[in-house]
């Protein structure tokens, strides 16, 4: 997270305040970001921070899991051929993979929501 955002943390992660809203101690403050091998923006986090958090690191899914996804999902009732063009052409980055080097000027796939 950059600085100024781990700087405004604190207050929310240690003392359970936003401002001038104090938070219950039943509350459960919930973050997400990336690690510094995934953003050039991103960084280690400070240890008084990271000693309050539960950190899980989430890998990608692979086309295989995606495929179990949309048979789950929609019950078998997708086009298929679309995973047979992702496994033929996995190397292409057709599917979602995230950059090996943390700066690019290659654009590269990656899942959004439509709103």
């Amino acid at each position: 997270m950059p600085r100024e955002v781990e700087s405004a943390s604190y207050p929310i992660f240690l003392d359970h305040l936003a401002g001038f809203v104090q938070f219950s101690n039943e509350t459960m403050v919930i973050a997400a970001g990336n690690a510094p091998e995934h953003s050039a923006i991103a960084h280690l986090i400070s240890t008084p921070l990271a000693s309050r958090f539960k950190i899980i690191r989430v890998q990608p899914p692979t086309i295989n899991d995606w495929r179990r996804w949309m048979d789950a999902h929609y019950n078998g009732n997708w086009d298929h051929r679309v995973y047979a063009f992702l496994l033929a052409f996995r190397d292409e980055n057709y599917f979602m993979q995230p950059p090996k080097r943390r700066e690019t000027l290659d654009p590269y796939p990656v899942p959004r929501e439509a709103f």
